[in-house]
């Protein structure tokens, strides 16, 4: 699931991570 939501924002690492912290 964090992979999938990572590969559809397609940003940098940095991004990802925010990502991620958001949905957490």
């Amino acid at each position: 699931a964090l992979a999938a939501l990572g590969l559809k924002t397609g940003g940098t690492v940095q991004q990802r991570a925010e990502r991620l912290f958001l949905t957490k």
